[in-house]
């Protein structure tokens, strides 16, 4: 009869666990353990949103380790939302702590959401750590998140949420199964610092000048650490509590873009900042004002894009062989008397970067090697390069391989060349070229645009090898009634044969270019 009895209750208790799986929502609790500072409960007492079955699934039978018959899972619609929110914990005295968990399935994530002040349904979220698992057997498996008690803003009273937004419906795998949750303190473990991560790198400007007091600031969990650059660029960030979830890190500095990055940190992560200035300025070169510079290189070289170098008259002669890559503008005080000497080394001025203007020079003395040295040379594009004068050089100007540059209104005179251009495309207008051997040349160069020039005695005024360009309305040392024929060669296979470009309208008198 004892044996019978025993049966009998044992198909009842089935039975109600079957039809009435709610009974057994309040039967356990969570319990503190003060001496291990630990948190542990049951999915028993968990409060479950959706629509949740018991744990046999078709051929699947889920029972993670502890669920026995309280287990439950998430068996929603496409569309619905299904969650596991724990009781109110009070997490006091706990600084850092491990949430681990069993879950199954999670065919497509589920999202860990960490609430205080008001519960889950208030706005104030500590953080939402995300983990993915994605479907391929139903097996269980333990996850482990770190929580950071001491920055809610009532560790009294936390809750925490499993959220899963469905996206398979009644006839796929269902959403997620959570068990065995429970939350350990770490504070105490032996080789705590294991626990704390790090971010170090470099903050450069994009030249990759080093920009010294930086800040770099690594925020978490609604507090942060920060650090500065040291003259180096170098900046190195501690104590950043490690975990699965992402946090953000900026790089900042006055005068400067603001860079922001979300990164993953471990306990040596490194990343380097490169920041933009956000508004041009103006460096001085030469003359007695405070904080000028000596020399145009120095200048140039503190420069940002966008940035001019004014060069005062007062310094000059300036003996110097600049190289400027970056986009600025290079102005001088006066094109008669702000004078540039190559010292007859190099080129005088070297551009590579795009967009560069150099105004109001006198640019004299380069080297002399063929096809190298040049007053200006330039291995860019879009520059303008206008109202100078170019003297005893090489190449006045020499245009290697660019397209989109003007050059106007420069006196060049007494060059071996006055314009030399190698496989370019640009436009030379209202220039005075004037007793150079070339006045221009141009090699396998086409669509320029030369126009309205004076070309004053030079040895030949133009000659051109293939390229066919637009010469349009310049003066050609003394008035013309007929169009004006600029002779060079052109090449078919391997012969090279006599060829002419041509300005139809010529200009009868000189332009006063001053």
């Amino acid at each position: 009869m004892k044996r019978k009895g025993l049966i009998v209750f044992t198909i009842l208790l089935v039975l109600v666990i079957a039809f009435f799986p709610w009974a057994l929502e309040d039967a356990a609790s969570y319990i503190i353990n003060e001496s291990s500072k630990k948190i542990y409960m049951n999915s028993s007492n968990i409060q479950r949103e959706g629509t949740w079955v018991l744990g046999d699934y078709g051929s699947y039978t889920l029972e993670p380790p502890g669920a026995g018959l309280h287990y439950l899972y998430a068996d929603c619609e496409v569309g619905e939302e299904a969650s596991y929110i724990t009781p109110s914990l009070d997490m006091s005295g706990l600084s850092i702590a491990t949430l681990s968990f069993a879950y199954s399935f999670a065919a497509t994530g589920v999202i860990v959401v960490v609430s205080y002040s008001g519960g889950v349904n208030s706005s104030e979220y500590e953080e939402r750590l995300l983990f993915m698992h994605e479907y391929n057997s139903p097996c269980t498996t333990t996850e482990t998140l770190l929580l950071y008690p001491s920055t809610y803003n009532d560790s009294s009273e936390v809750y925490i949420e499993f959220y899963h937004f469905c996206s398979y419906g009644n006839n796929d795998p269902p959403g997620f199964a959570i068990d065995d949750i429970e939350i350990s303190d770490i504070n105490f473990f032996e080789g705590f610092e294991s626990f704390q991560g790090s971010l170090s790198g470099y903050v450069t400007d994009p030249f990759m000048k080093p920009l010294e007091g930086a800040l770099v600031r690594v925020s978490f969990h609604e507090t942060y650490e920060e650090n500065y650059t040291d003259s180096s660029g170098y900046y190195h960030v501690v104590n950043i509590p490690l975990c699965w979830c992402m946090k953000n890190a900026t790089a900042s500095k006055t005068g400067f873009s603001t860079e922001s990055v979300l990164l993953s940190i471990n306990e040596n992560t490194t990343y380097d900042f490169v920041l933009n200035r956000l508004a041009s300025k103006t460096l001085y070169v030469g003359g007695s004002g405070p904080g000028n510079y000596s020399t145009i290189q120095d200048a140039i070289d503190d420069a940002y894009d966008g940035d001019t170098v004014f060069v005062y008259t007062e310094s000059s002669p300036y003996t110097e062989n600049i190289c400027i890559n970056k986009t600025i503008n290079l102005i001088g005080e006066n094109k008669n008397t702000t004078i540039i000497d190559g010292g007859g080394n190099d080129d005088v001025i070297y551009v590579s970067a795009p967009w560069v203007n150099i105004s109001g020079l006198t640019i004299q003395n380069s080297g002399h090697v063929y096809l190298h040295d040049a007053g200006i040379q330039v291995f860019s594009q879009f520059g303008n390069f206008s109202n100078n004068i170019l003297l005893q050089n090489r190449y006045g100007i020499y245009l290697y391989e660019t397209k989109g540059n003007t050059v106007s209104g420069n006196i060049i005179s007494h060059n071996a060349d006055g314009i030399l251009l190698w496989e370019s495309s640009d436009t030379i207008v209202h220039n005075t070229l004037s007793d150079n051997w070339y006045g221009i040349y141009l090699d396998d160069s086409s669509n320029n645009f030369i126009l309205e020039n004076n070309f004053y005695s030079n040895m030949q005024h133009a000659f051109f090898e293939n390229g066919l360009n637009t010469w349009e309305n310049n003066y050609w040392g003394r008035p013309r009634l007929l169009p004006k024929l600029i002779f060079g060669t052109i090449q078919i296979d391997t012969t090279w044969i006599p060829w002419i470009n041509i300005d139809w309208h010529p200009s009868q008198q000189p332009y006063n270019i001053s």
